[in-house]
């Protein structure tokens, strides 16, 4: 039987458990926000309710629309790793003929033991199913990235300027936002699987490539990628340099002057305050450490020498990573998930 993941069970470890954690996790969460935002709208539909209450809720409404937008994101990246790896089982118990092998080594010059597993390769390369892969893939990368910005300058805005009347995160900015970044994240999903269809050079020499190749993400052999995946890690890493000094500031602030208390005395307000900015924090902390690796060891495939990408042990590395990199969204909804069950009280 033919592994399409190398049977390498790091990766096919990683994509079970976090996809079905990610699906379970995000269906949950998306549960409990959108129930959320039913609340909201109905206190602000409403004329009886006090005033702090109505501002209490629409700063919730902001947070639930963010979150909704993450957990959709990342149940997309928790279908691509459960895909992913039942493709693998699928694939394993796919039927070559001897034919079909006589047929492809008519212009390759291997044995026939190497020509199955690059036979299989092949189909699965150019299955639909590893374009869908490669588009919710790209997707998901980006908007787990985009959202924590928006997250971040959320927050920024609140804690920095608490008072300012025009410095602030609306809903409807929120709304516009996250509809320009999936908006854009669908165009690069799209010139991403545009890019590997019409470079779809299968090299039989390049055995260190498949591994990764065969996780349909972004083709590090394709030569566009020495501009296209720089560009990506560039703005990636710009937007955590930003993030990361959001939440330093914030940290000042907080600790210095108590800005979260000063900004409304209601203890609910601050428990929700409080709470927002724990969840900010660790989900932006963990998407650095794994997207880390993978974006750096991406960076390194596109301006290394093509004896490095032949390299199977380099190759194998990246693959992990960026399979570690997408468990992150198992692991969102997780934090999620406690920090409102121990913040967060129902609203009566």
């Amino acid at each position: 039987m033919v592994s399409i993941l190398y049977d390498n069970y790091v990766i096919i470890t990683l994509s079970w458990l976090s996809g079905f954690m990610g699906i379970f996790g995000n269906i949950y969460v998306l549960y409990y926000t959108l129930t959320q935002m039913k609340i909201v709208h109905i206190i602000r539909s409403r004329n009886f309710f006090p005033p702090s209450t109505l501002t209490y809720s629409i700063r919730r409404h902001i947070f639930y629309i963010l979150i909704t937008n993450l957990a959709i994101s990342d149940l997309l990246g928790s279908c691509y790793l459960i895909i992913l790896a039942g493709s693998d089982i699928h694939y394993r118990y796919i039927n070559v003929t001897l034919a079909d092998l006589q047929v492809y080594n008519s212009s390759h010059n291997v044995s026939p033991a190497i020509i199955a597993d690059r036979y299989v390769y092949l189909l699965w390369l150019s299955d639909p199913v590893c374009y869908f892969l490669r588009f919710i893939h790209v997707i998901a990368v980006t908007q787990s990235v985009n959202l924590a910005a928006l997250i971040a300058i959320d927050r920024y805005l609140r804690i920095i300027y608490p008072y300012s009347t025009t410095l602030r995160m609306t809903s409807k900015h929120a709304l516009l936002n996250t509809l320009i970044s999936w908006v854009a994240s669908f165009i690069l999903a799209i010139i991403d699987n545009n890019y590997a269809k019409l470079n779809r050079n299968f090299d039989i020499s390049k055995k260190g490539l498949y591994l990764y190749d065969n996780l349909c993400t972004i083709k590090v052999s394709n030569p566009y990628t020495k501009i296209y995946l720089p560009v990506m890690i560039i703005v990636g890493l710009v937007l955590y340099i930003a993030v990361i000094y959001m939440y330093t500031r914030i940290a000042f602030k907080v600790r210095k002057v108590n800005s979260i208390n000063s900004v409304k005395s209601n203890a609910a307000d601050h428990k929700m305050e409080r709470s927002v900015l724990l969840i900010a924090c660790l989900i932006t902390v963990t998407n650095f450490l794994l997207w880390f690796p993978a974006f750096i060891s991406g960076l390194i495939a596109s301006f290394a020498k093509k004896s490095l990408i032949k390299n199977e042990t380099f190759m194998t590395a990246t693959a992990v990573f960026t399979i570690i990199f997408q468990s992150n969204s198992g692991i969102n909804p997780i934090i999620i998930i406690v920090s409102i069950r121990k913040k967060f009280k129902p609203d009566a």
